[in-house]
């Protein structure tokens, strides 16, 4: 199990393919058909404990397998990938189909159809380009596809207008990896915009070197001038946030009055009094109480006002 881990965190295709076999033919899986898992395992970034939960439940279509042994006697373990058929259907001629990239295939009906047989579990990218009715379009659909035999990808193009509500003041909205708006004072009007029905939509904003993220929400689910709401988990309110810095605030001030640890610490700092930050609130105002060139004769703490940025 830890080789198999070790190979699947080196997201190298080559690596992967001296480890990894089909489990219908039991032949090596080559470089060439590797790319969309390590596309996925590699954005991922899962530790050596999921990696080991991941393959040890094989439901997204990657498990450990004993394939006979190694020298007549040692067990011959082997990543073994479960293929998956991926049926691929539009409802426009003319279009380019692009996968991971890399140009697939251009339609040649309107209600065009066809098999991708045998691929890899991994992240799959489609995008869809072309002119409709004069007008360019291009949407796009990601998603992991493995664990199934067999997977429908639906890039059928269609126009559509919704309204998105969110809490992640200045996001940007997308469809699949398209942009096609931003959350201005809590929300984005999206008008008569190409998409794919198989596509999901979802709200992200890069805060620093974070990046905040909604849930997504498939296209399937949204009709016609729908009122969606994509909200990040975790975001306090305004209220919220001057709420918690003045109770903050009361907290420490008792503190520092009786320099004693309040018994409701827990209610402002994650794990009461152990919290790192009280911690260090705590040795301050110590700090200025008694061991400083000039001790303070007392120290209080006063209501901050939270301001959006």
């Amino acid at each position: 199990m830890e080789r198999a881990v070790k190979t699947l965190k080196s997201y190298d295709t080559s690596e992967y393919a001296q480890q990894m076999v089909w489990s219908d033919t039991h032949k090596r899986v080559t470089k060439s058909d590797l790319q969309p898992m390590v596309q996925y395992l590699s954005s991922e970034k899962m530790s050596d404990a999921a990696l080991r939960s991941w393959i040890s439940t094989g439901t997204d279509g990657l498990t450990l397998q004993n394939n006979g042994h190694k020298f007549l006697i040692f067990p011959n373990y082997q990543l073994t990938a479960k293929p998956v058929n991926i049926h691929l259907t539009t409802n426009h001629k003319d279009i380019n189909i692009g996968l991971n990239g890399k140009k697939l295939l251009t339609t040649d009906s309107d209600g065009y159809a066809t098999t991708l047989k045998h691929q890899i579990p991994g992240e799959y990218n489609f995008t869809a380009t072309g002119s409709i009715n004069g007008g360019s379009v291009k949407t796009s659909n990601t998603n992991f596809i493995g664990g199934s035999q067999e997977k429908n990808v639906d890039l059928s193009i269609t126009f559509i207008s919704f309204t998105i509500e969110s809490n992640l003041e200045g996001g940007d909205v997308y469809v699949g990896n398209n942009k096609i708006g931003m959350i201005e004072n809590g929300k984005a009007n999206v008008n008569h915009v190409a998409v794919s029905k198989g596509a999901n939509v979802y709200v992200q904003k890069q805060v620093g070197s974070d990046t905040l993220r909604t849930k997504s929400t498939p296209l399937t689910d949204v009709n016609d001038d729908d009122y969606l709401t994509l909200d990040a988990e975790g975001l306090l309110t305004q209220t919220d946030a001057d709420s918690l810095i003045s109770d903050m605030s009361s907290l420490m001030n008792s503190y520092a009055s009786n320099e004693s640890d309040p018994s409701d610490a827990d209610t402002v700092f994650t794990g009461g009094v152990q919290n790192k930050g009280y911690q260090d609130f705590k040795k301050m105002i110590q700090h200025n109480l008694h061991d400083s060139k000039r001790n303070a004769d007392s120290i209080s703490f006063s209501d901050t006002s939270v301001q959006k940025s």
